[in-house]
């Protein structure tokens, strides 16, 4: 583990309550998912590659040749593979945000209260449904970019970014830049479906920068972030 920077850091007496659930996933016709507390690699019928993170669903389908559809629970990255028909590829977050490509690479963390898309190869096109029945707003990203979606608001921006530490995740890392307390429990939630109570809510603005192994063991993974951040959390089943 690596840690770069720390800014506010909390002392040590500081303490954060782990709520302990488990859930699980059942994949059926057409949707991959797992149990497992690690991303998974799977191929789908037309030959694009997913690496879906722990706790995330997919459903794929493709009704004709020109339309490819997949709908996305948690987050996954995408290696899309171009066909000879040109057939579209599409990503629906279960919300008014849609990913649409050709063959391209990129990730999609639907998590949460918002929706991050990060481009590295290709291009992506964008669509945004503010309300139903009118024409979406469309945006394009090219390699190096992403998109941030607020699904509360509707507020989105579009900024520069390495696509590689967004990537990180499939090769095992976490990369965090100026990352908080609130990045780490969206993470164990995202991951292990823990949910934390911070009752100081100053604790949350902590933030590290560096890097560290993703360990698919809630309390390893808890451990680590203990150190990372110089905080103690306690564990409550529920």
């Amino acid at each position: 583990m690596e840690i770069r920077r720390c800014c506010c850091h909390p002392p040590f007496s500081r303490c954060v309550l782990v709520h302990e659930k488990t859930t699980s996933l059942c994949p059926g016709d057409g949707q991959y998912g797992h149990t497992d507390r690690a991303d998974k690699h799977f191929l789908l019928p037309d030959s694009s590659e997913v690496w879906l993170n722990a706790a995330s669903k997919l459903q794929y389908t493709q009704k004709d040749i020109g339309v490819r559809e997949v709908w996305l629970d948690g987050e996954a990255w995408f290696h899309v593979r171009h066909t000879a028909e040109n057939s579209r590829f599409i990503v629906h977050t279960y919300d008014k945000l849609s990913v649409e490509v050709l063959g391209t690479q990129f990730n999609v963390n639907n998590v949460g209260d918002k929706i991050a898309v990060v481009l590295q190869e290709g291009s992506v096109k964008l669509n945004i449904t503010e309300q139903q029945g009118q024409t979406p707003t469309q945006l394009y990203l090219r390699p190096g970019e992403a998109l941030r979606y607020n699904k509360t608001d509707g507020a989105y921006t579009k900024s520069k970014t390495d696509a590689e530490k967004a990537a990180a995740w499939t090769r095992g890392q976490l990369i965090m830049e100026d990352y908080t307390v609130a990045d780490a429990i969206q993470f164990m939630q995202q991951v292990f479906d823990r949910h934390i109570t911070v009752k100081d809510k100053k604790t949350l603005r902590y933030s590290i920068s560096g890097s560290m192994p993703i360990s698919y063991n809630a309390d390893t993974m808890l451990i680590q972030f203990e150190k990372a951040f110089n905080t103690r959390f306690f564990r409550q089943d529920k």
